[in-house]
């Protein structure tokens, strides 16, 4: 999904894909000032944006976990959000009939949690 809108945005907006699989997991003992480089570079991404996107797939009724610990990362430590006031763009994929709605929620939720503003429906 996100390659298919980056390629469609090509000619009116720059739309850079930052991979989360190479994330530790979330450990707030190992969070602040020497947070690893990985992290670091994730809060800058999204500090140096106009903009967020994030696309899920729907696991077990909520978004995937590596996504959730992307945004455990992104917006900790508490009160220091990269996301806070960021505008971002939800969107999931599920082959179930509801389109992956729960995901999405789980992911507005978290966002809102962050500091995000959320586009309400």
């Amino acid at each position: 999904m996100l390659r298919g809108l980056q390629d469609a945005l090509t000619s009116r907006a720059a739309l850079n894909i930052f991979p989360l699989h190479g994330m530790p997991l979330y450990n707030e003992d190992d969070d602040a000032e020497h947070a690893p480089e990985s992290v670091r570079a994730l809060r800058s991404a999204i500090e140096t944006s106009d903009g967020v996107i994030m696309i899920s797939p729907e696991y077990n009724h909520g978004m995937s976990g590596v996504l959730k610990n992307g945004l455990d990362w992104a917006s900790r430590p508490y009160g220091r959000s990269a996301l806070r006031g960021k505008p971002v763009l939800t969107m999931t994929a599920s082959p179930a009939f509801t389109g992956g709605v729960r995901a999405q929620q789980q992911m507005n939720e978290t966002l809102v949690s962050s500091c995000a503003p959320v586009p309400q429906p």
